[in-house]
Protein backbone atom coordinates (compact mmCIF):
# COMPACT_ATOMS: atom_id res chain seq x y z
CA UNK A 1 0.00 0.00 0.00
CA UNK A 2 1.13 3.55 -0.68
CA UNK A 3 1.65 5.82 2.32
CA UNK A 4 1.93 9.60 1.76
CA UNK A 5 4.20 10.77 4.58
CA UNK A 6 5.28 14.20 5.82
CA UNK A 7 7.94 15.41 8.27
CA UNK A 8 8.52 18.88 9.65
CA UNK A 9 10.06 20.61 12.67
CA UNK A 10 7.75 23.44 13.74
CA UNK A 11 9.92 25.75 15.83
CA UNK A 12 8.64 25.94 19.44
CA UNK A 13 5.33 24.48 18.29
CA UNK A 14 4.70 27.74 16.39
CA UNK A 15 4.72 29.96 19.49
CA UNK A 16 3.44 27.21 21.82
CA UNK A 17 0.42 26.79 19.57
CA UNK A 18 -0.45 30.49 19.50
CA UNK A 19 0.82 30.77 15.92
CA UNK A 20 -0.88 27.73 14.41
CA UNK A 21 -2.24 29.85 11.57
CA UNK A 22 1.27 29.45 10.13
CA UNK A 23 0.49 25.79 9.46
CA UNK A 24 -1.37 27.00 6.36
CA UNK A 25 1.65 28.49 4.56
CA UNK A 26 3.94 25.67 5.76
CA UNK A 27 1.72 23.00 4.18
CA UNK A 28 -0.10 24.99 1.47
CA UNK A 29 2.07 24.03 -1.52
CA UNK A 30 2.05 20.38 -0.53
CA UNK A 31 -1.73 20.41 -0.06
CA UNK A 32 -2.13 22.05 -3.48
CA UNK A 33 -0.71 18.90 -5.11
CA UNK A 34 -3.80 16.99 -4.02
CA UNK A 35 -1.74 14.49 -2.03
CA UNK A 36 -3.19 13.75 1.39
CA UNK A 37 -0.67 12.52 3.96
CA UNK A 38 -1.91 9.66 6.10
CA UNK A 39 1.07 9.88 8.46
CA UNK A 40 2.87 13.02 9.67
CA UNK A 41 5.87 13.22 11.99
CA UNK A 42 6.23 16.57 13.73
CA UNK A 43 9.08 17.81 15.91
CA UNK A 44 8.53 20.48 18.58
CA UNK A 45 4.76 19.91 18.85
CA UNK A 46 4.42 21.99 22.01
CA UNK A 47 0.64 21.70 21.95
CA UNK A 48 -0.49 20.19 25.24
CA UNK A 49 -1.21 23.36 27.20
CA UNK A 50 -3.82 24.59 27.86
CA UNK A 51 -5.90 21.41 28.12
CA UNK A 52 -4.75 20.01 24.77
CA UNK A 53 -6.50 22.79 22.87
CA UNK A 54 -3.59 23.61 20.53
CA UNK A 55 -3.37 19.96 19.46
CA UNK A 56 -7.07 19.91 18.56
CA UNK A 57 -6.72 23.20 16.71
CA UNK A 58 -3.81 21.78 14.71
CA UNK A 59 -5.95 18.80 13.74
CA UNK A 60 -8.77 21.11 12.64
CA UNK A 61 -6.32 22.94 10.38
CA UNK A 62 -4.97 19.71 8.89
CA UNK A 63 -8.50 18.46 8.28
CA UNK A 64 -9.45 21.71 6.57
CA UNK A 65 -6.36 21.64 4.36
CA UNK A 66 -6.30 17.95 3.46
CA UNK A 67 -9.86 16.75 4.12
CA UNK A 68 -10.94 13.74 6.15
CA UNK A 69 -10.04 13.36 9.81
CA UNK A 70 -6.80 13.07 11.77
CA UNK A 71 -5.70 11.99 15.22
CA UNK A 72 -2.59 12.96 17.20
CA UNK A 73 -0.36 11.55 19.93
CA UNK A 74 2.30 13.75 21.56
CA UNK A 75 5.44 12.25 23.06
CA UNK A 76 8.22 13.82 25.14
CA UNK A 77 11.96 14.44 25.14
CA UNK A 78 13.96 14.78 28.33
CA UNK A 79 16.13 17.80 27.59
CA UNK A 80 13.36 20.30 26.75
CA UNK A 81 9.64 20.86 26.35
CA UNK A 82 9.76 20.32 22.59
CA UNK A 83 8.02 16.96 22.16
CA UNK A 84 7.49 15.06 18.93
CA UNK A 85 4.03 14.16 17.70
CA UNK A 86 2.55 11.63 15.34
CA UNK A 87 -0.49 12.63 13.30
CA UNK A 88 -2.36 9.90 11.44
CA UNK A 89 -5.54 9.28 9.48
CA UNK A 90 -7.67 6.95 11.65
CA UNK A 91 -9.68 5.91 8.60
CA UNK A 92 -6.49 4.43 7.13
CA UNK A 93 -4.55 3.44 10.25
CA UNK A 94 -5.39 1.83 13.58
CA UNK A 95 -3.04 2.66 16.46
CA UNK A 96 -2.24 -0.61 18.23
CA UNK A 97 0.77 0.26 20.40
CA UNK A 98 2.41 3.37 21.81
CA UNK A 99 5.65 3.80 23.71
CA UNK A 100 5.64 7.09 25.61
CA UNK A 101 6.67 8.26 29.07
CA UNK A 102 3.18 7.35 30.28
CA UNK A 103 3.06 3.87 28.76
CA UNK A 104 6.63 2.53 28.64
CA UNK A 105 9.26 2.46 31.41
CA UNK A 106 11.94 1.76 28.78
CA UNK A 107 13.11 5.32 27.99
CA UNK A 108 15.03 4.52 24.81
CA UNK A 109 11.97 2.99 23.17
CA UNK A 110 9.74 6.00 23.71
CA UNK A 111 8.24 8.26 21.04
CA UNK A 112 7.36 5.14 19.08
CA UNK A 113 3.95 4.22 17.69
CA UNK A 114 2.85 1.05 15.89
CA UNK A 115 -0.08 1.11 13.48
CA UNK A 116 -1.86 -1.38 11.25
CA UNK A 117 -3.86 -0.63 8.12
CA UNK A 118 -7.61 -0.79 8.67
CA UNK A 119 -8.23 -2.59 5.37
CA UNK A 120 -5.45 -5.11 6.11
CA UNK A 121 -4.36 -5.59 9.73
CA UNK A 122 -1.30 -7.48 8.47
CA UNK A 123 0.04 -4.31 6.83
CA UNK A 124 1.86 -2.65 9.71
CA UNK A 125 4.40 0.06 10.35
CA UNK A 126 6.25 1.28 13.43
CA UNK A 127 7.09 5.02 13.59
CA UNK A 128 9.81 6.45 15.81
CA UNK A 129 10.20 10.24 15.95
CA UNK A 130 13.57 11.29 17.40
CA UNK A 131 14.95 14.76 18.02
CA UNK A 132 18.67 14.46 18.60
CA UNK A 133 20.74 16.99 20.53
CA UNK A 134 21.31 20.24 18.62
CA UNK A 135 24.61 21.32 20.16
CA UNK A 136 26.81 18.27 20.72
CA UNK A 137 27.90 15.66 18.20
CA UNK A 138 29.01 13.41 21.04
CA UNK A 139 25.55 13.47 22.59
CA UNK A 140 23.99 12.80 19.17
CA UNK A 141 26.28 9.82 18.72
CA UNK A 142 25.21 8.39 22.08
CA UNK A 143 21.54 8.92 21.21
CA UNK A 144 22.02 7.32 17.79
CA UNK A 145 23.76 4.31 19.32
CA UNK A 146 20.86 3.86 21.75
CA UNK A 147 18.36 4.23 18.91
CA UNK A 148 20.25 1.72 16.75
CA UNK A 149 19.72 -0.99 19.35
CA UNK A 150 15.93 -0.51 19.07
CA UNK A 151 15.73 -1.27 15.34
CA UNK A 152 13.99 -4.56 14.57
CA UNK A 153 14.95 -5.44 11.01
CA UNK A 154 12.09 -7.95 10.81
CA UNK A 155 9.39 -5.31 11.29
CA UNK A 156 8.64 -2.39 8.92
CA UNK A 157 9.91 0.72 10.68
CA UNK A 158 10.25 4.40 9.85
CA UNK A 159 12.49 6.73 11.86
CA UNK A 160 11.62 10.33 11.01
CA UNK A 161 12.76 13.46 12.77
CA UNK A 162 15.25 16.22 13.32
CA UNK A 163 18.52 14.35 13.76
CA UNK A 164 20.59 17.56 13.83
CA UNK A 165 23.19 15.59 11.87
CA UNK A 166 24.12 15.17 8.26
CA UNK A 167 25.80 12.09 6.81
CA UNK A 168 28.98 11.34 4.94
CA UNK A 169 29.00 11.43 1.15
CA UNK A 170 29.73 13.94 -1.64
CA UNK A 171 26.07 14.15 -2.71
CA UNK A 172 25.08 15.82 0.58
CA UNK A 173 25.50 19.52 1.36
CA UNK A 174 28.42 20.25 3.66
CA UNK A 175 29.36 23.32 5.68
CA UNK A 176 32.35 25.63 5.34
CA UNK A 177 33.45 25.96 8.97
CA UNK A 178 35.74 28.88 8.23
CA UNK A 179 32.50 30.87 7.99
CA UNK A 180 31.02 29.57 11.25
CA UNK A 181 31.59 31.50 14.51
CA UNK A 182 34.04 29.64 16.75
CA UNK A 183 31.50 29.08 19.53
CA UNK A 184 29.06 27.39 17.12
CA UNK A 185 31.41 25.09 15.22
CA UNK A 186 30.88 22.11 17.49
CA UNK A 187 27.11 22.27 17.08
CA UNK A 188 27.39 20.48 13.74
CA UNK A 189 31.14 20.11 13.19
CA UNK A 190 34.11 18.22 14.57
CA UNK A 191 37.80 19.09 14.69
CA UNK A 192 40.24 16.65 13.11
CA UNK A 193 43.79 16.13 14.46
CA UNK A 194 44.99 17.96 11.34
CA UNK A 195 43.20 21.10 12.53
CA UNK A 196 40.52 20.85 9.82
CA UNK A 197 36.85 21.24 10.71
CA UNK A 198 34.37 18.90 9.03
CA UNK A 199 30.70 18.00 9.49
CA UNK A 200 30.19 15.57 12.35
CA UNK A 201 28.44 12.69 10.56
CA UNK A 202 28.88 10.08 13.28
CA UNK A 203 25.26 9.98 14.47
CA UNK A 204 23.62 9.51 11.07
CA UNK A 205 26.36 7.19 9.84
CA UNK A 206 25.72 5.01 12.91
CA UNK A 207 22.15 4.53 11.71
CA UNK A 208 22.60 4.13 7.95
CA UNK A 209 26.30 3.29 7.61
CA UNK A 210 29.17 5.48 6.34
CA UNK A 211 29.75 6.47 2.73
CA UNK A 212 32.44 4.40 1.01
CA UNK A 213 34.53 6.77 -1.13
CA UNK A 214 36.16 3.89 -3.00
CA UNK A 215 32.93 2.27 -4.20
CA UNK A 216 30.76 5.39 -4.21
CA UNK A 217 28.09 3.63 -2.19
CA UNK A 218 26.64 3.68 1.30
CA UNK A 219 28.07 0.86 3.43
CA UNK A 220 24.72 -0.18 4.92
CA UNK A 221 26.25 -3.28 6.48
CA UNK A 222 27.90 -1.00 9.04
CA UNK A 223 24.61 0.71 9.95
CA UNK A 224 21.74 -0.68 12.00
CA UNK A 225 19.35 -1.77 9.26
CA UNK A 226 18.04 1.64 8.17
CA UNK A 227 18.44 3.48 4.89
CA UNK A 228 17.84 7.17 4.11
CA UNK A 229 14.71 7.77 2.05
CA UNK A 230 16.25 10.89 0.45
CA UNK A 231 19.22 8.82 -0.68
CA UNK A 232 17.07 5.92 -1.93
CA UNK A 233 15.01 8.32 -4.06
CA UNK A 234 18.22 9.90 -5.40
CA UNK A 235 19.49 6.44 -6.34
CA UNK A 236 16.21 5.49 -8.01
CA UNK A 237 16.34 8.66 -10.11
CA UNK A 238 19.80 7.79 -11.42
CA UNK A 239 21.86 9.91 -9.03
CA UNK A 240 21.20 13.45 -10.32
CA UNK A 241 24.29 15.68 -10.15
CA UNK A 242 22.72 18.28 -7.84
CA UNK A 243 23.30 17.95 -4.11
CA UNK A 244 20.42 16.72 -2.00
CA UNK A 245 18.40 19.60 -0.61
CA UNK A 246 19.24 21.01 2.84
CA UNK A 247 16.35 21.11 5.28
CA UNK A 248 16.81 24.35 7.22
CA UNK A 249 16.98 28.04 6.36
CA UNK A 250 20.18 28.77 8.29
CA UNK A 251 23.39 29.93 6.55
CA UNK A 252 25.44 26.94 5.44
CA UNK A 253 22.32 24.81 5.76
CA UNK A 254 22.68 21.03 5.99
CA UNK A 255 20.32 18.11 5.45
CA UNK A 256 19.56 17.34 9.10
CA UNK A 257 15.89 16.29 9.01
CA UNK A 258 15.72 12.69 7.89
CA UNK A 259 13.21 9.99 7.05
CA UNK A 260 14.91 6.63 7.54
CA UNK A 261 13.37 3.21 6.99
CA UNK A 262 14.00 -0.51 7.14
CA UNK A 263 14.19 -2.38 3.86
CA UNK A 264 10.59 -3.59 4.13
CA UNK A 265 9.53 0.01 3.49
CA UNK A 266 9.77 1.18 -0.12
CA UNK A 267 9.87 4.62 -1.78
CA UNK A 268 7.75 5.60 -4.77
CA UNK A 269 10.38 7.03 -7.17
CA UNK A 270 10.39 10.79 -7.54
CA UNK A 271 8.10 11.51 -4.59
CA UNK A 272 10.69 12.68 -2.06
CA UNK A 273 10.66 16.46 -1.84
CA UNK A 274 12.01 19.20 0.40
CA UNK A 275 9.66 22.17 0.12
CA UNK A 276 11.16 25.66 -0.10
CA UNK A 277 9.17 27.11 2.78
CA UNK A 278 9.74 30.47 4.44
CA UNK A 279 11.92 31.08 7.52
CA UNK A 280 9.25 33.49 8.76
CA UNK A 281 7.04 30.46 9.41
CA UNK A 282 9.52 27.95 10.85
CA UNK A 283 13.28 27.42 10.62
CA UNK A 284 12.99 23.93 9.09
CA UNK A 285 11.54 22.90 5.74
CA UNK A 286 8.66 20.51 5.17
CA UNK A 287 9.62 17.12 3.70
CA UNK A 288 7.18 14.82 1.93
CA UNK A 289 7.42 11.42 0.29
CA UNK A 290 5.20 8.51 -0.65
CA UNK A 291 6.33 5.30 1.02
CA UNK A 292 5.13 1.78 0.37
CA UNK A 293 4.24 -0.81 3.01
CA UNK A 294 3.91 -4.47 2.12
CA UNK A 295 0.43 -5.87 2.66
CA UNK A 296 -0.48 -9.21 4.15
CA UNK A 297 2.94 -9.89 5.68
CA UNK A 298 2.84 -9.39 9.46
CA UNK A 299 0.45 -11.94 10.91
Amino acid sequence: MQVPFALVNLKDGLEDGHGLSRLHPVFADYAATGTRPTLMAINEARWRIPRGLPAREALDIFETMFGGIYEIEIGAIERSDNPPALVWDPQVWRLIEESTAQTDHHRWGRNTWTLTARHDPHAAVRIHIPHLDYSSGTRRLMEAESLASQINRDFPMVVAGDLNSTGSGPHLPHRDYTKVPAHKRRQKGMLLPSGEWLDDTRALDTLIGPWDEDTGTRRHSDGCGLYAVAERDWEQLGRPAALLEPTTHTPGSLLIDWILATNEIGVVPGTYRVWDGDPAHTDHKLISVTLTVEEGRHR
